[in-house]
């Protein structure tokens, strides 16, 4: 599948302002299913870019400006090449057939900080106990009954506003974004004893399924590590296993490192703007 990606992100503000360094993750992640055969990255105004990998492996552009202006803009244009036909084009270890399994101990010791939840969510377990989850048997179908349960009961609802909300609050109020869909998964995930991270990304939609939530758009979703496979991606928004519609960008353990676009803006006093 190839993809020629035009993407960018304006801020407006009501008078010149200075601005901090701006990180910016928008970079594709390349491995043996991705290619990329073309990018180019523009800031306006003009300033100095700096290329840099985080622990995750995330390539991060550090833009630095002394110029003062009303607006801020950042373009990213990219040819991309996926080469995923299948979803499940993997080969689980033996011991990972069947869930629940347990890593190896060298596998835990790697994996250890996307195996702990930062909060206890007491929720998760009642939500789990009366869910009527798959937990038990081929791992693949465990997972699968996992997302579609969660598409299921959690109403989507775009929401343009920064903030995640926490695992306990999407189950409760039965609504979120996809960003609320991830976070939960990932909760559930750590509560099953499997690692997961934080996937940001793009998402495309075929023009025959026009079901698809947060299509053509910037899009999250979970990564699990699962051992004879390694990291594969799961979209609890809509239900479904990632593959060649899913292009990620960033990863990590806290939602906040895979921020987009990640800066504020320098002045004396608040100033009105628009994004």
């Amino acid at each position: 599948m190839h993809y020629h990606i035009s993407h960018t992100t304006e801020y407006s503000y009501d008078e010149p302002v200075g601005f901090t360094t701006q990180l910016i993750r928008l970079f594709p992640r390349m491995d043996d299913r991705l290619r990329m055969s073309e990018y180019e990255l523009s800031v306006f105004p003009e300033g100095d870019l700096y290329w840099l990998r985080d622990p995750y492996g995330n390539a991060i552009a550090k833009f630095f400006t002394t110029e003062k202006s009303k607006q801020l803009s950042v373009t990213v244009t990219t040819r991309i090449e996926h080469r995923q036909e299948s979803a499940f084009d993997f080969l689980l270890d033996t011991h990972a057939i069947q869930f629940p399994f347990k890593y190896s101990e060298s596998e835990s010791e790697i994996l250890q900080p996307y195996l702990s939840s930062t909060e206890p969510e007491p929720v998760l377990t009642e939500w789990l106990n009366s869910s009527a989850v798959t937990l038990k048997g081929d791992t693949t179908i465990c997972l699968t009954s996992l997302i579609q349960k969660i598409h299921q009961s959690i109403g989507y609802q775009r929401r343009d506003e920064p903030g995640i909300q926490t695992p306990t609050e999407t189950l409760q109020t039965q609504s979120g974004t996809c960003r609320d869909y991830a976070v939960l998964l990932m909760a559930v995930c750590n509560d099953l004893g499997l690692a997961s991270r934080f996937v940001s990304g793009y998402l495309h939609a075929s023009s025959d399924d026009p079901t698809t939530r947060g299509a053509d758009a910037l899009h999250a979703w979970t990564d699990v590590y699962l051992p004879g496979a390694g990291w594969r991606g799961l979209d609890p928004t809509n239900g479904i296993w990632c593959s060649h519609s899913h292009i990620p960008l960033a990863v990590s353990k806290n939602p906040l490192e895979t921020t987009p676009i990640e800066g504020s803006y320098c002045a004396d006093h608040p100033v009105s703007s628009s994004m």
